[in-house]
């Protein structure tokens, strides 16, 4: 036996994916804050509430994906036969 390798990659998807929101959703809140200090008025908040709603569509997306990285990796044995296809996942055509 031998670990899952195919296990270990979804899990280095998923934390990579974890930081690449946390650094969507601080892009989109510096951008929300900038509009606030830069302009006032309806454009402003129009803009503004725009941008709030793309974080939130973004965390619900991202709760989603998350939810799907869990289950796959809990899926998964964390070990596997030197034969199983989850060492040469990377290898085979679907």
């Amino acid at each position: 036996m031998v670990e899952n390798p195919y296990r270990a990659a979804i899990k280095r998807e998923w934390d990579g994916s974890r930081d690449d929101l946390e650094d969507m959703t601080a892009d989109l809140r510096g951008a929300g804050e900038m509009l606030t200090v830069a302009w006032t008025g309806g454009v402003s908040r129009d803009r503004v509430q725009l941008l709030d709603w793309l974080r939130d569509q973004m965390s619900q997306a991202a709760n989603a994906a998350g939810r799907v990285f869990f289950e796959a990796f809990w899926r998964q044995p964390e070990l596997v036969d030197e034969g199983a296809w989850q060492t040469r996942w990377r290898h085979q055509v679907w």
